[in-house]
């Protein structure tokens, strides 16, 4: 038997290039789609208007409603803690996006990983 040395080089783009690559806006509005539409079982509803009255941008989701941020926070304008109606979502509350997070995140990383593999 012949031993032999051999080298092998790997030329690879700097990481940062290449998380660039794959965390880019299409990922970014992928992603906040995917929690919008999951933020919907969270949010209070009432008519529906507020969980249906967003915009997306890459990794941002922005509730358009006036009393949006009233909603998030739980209080009145007068300071007064909301009750939240369990009547037609009854996983509605404030800070949506904490409990969305807490019970939907492997979903989410798997539908983002299924994502990235497609393009």
């Amino acid at each position: 038997w012949c031993v032999m040395k051999i080298s092998v080089h790997v030329d690879m783009k700097p990481t940062d290039q290449i998380i660039k690559r794959i965390f880019d806006d299409r990922t970014g509005i992928f992603l906040a789609e995917t929690w919008a539409k999951i933020f919907t079982k969270y949010t209070p509803k009432d008519s529906g208007t507020l969980s249906q009255s967003y915009i997306t941008e890459p990794y941002k989701i922005t509730y358009e409603q006036k009393y949006s941020h009233y909603q998030w926070f739980g209080v009145s304008k007068n300071g007064k803690p909301l009750r939240y109606s369990k009547e037609q979502n009854f996983l509605a509350q404030s800070h949506w996006e904490e409990a969305a997070e807490k019970d939907k995140k492997v979903e989410v990383a798997r539908a983002v990983t299924e994502y990235l593999k497609r393009r």
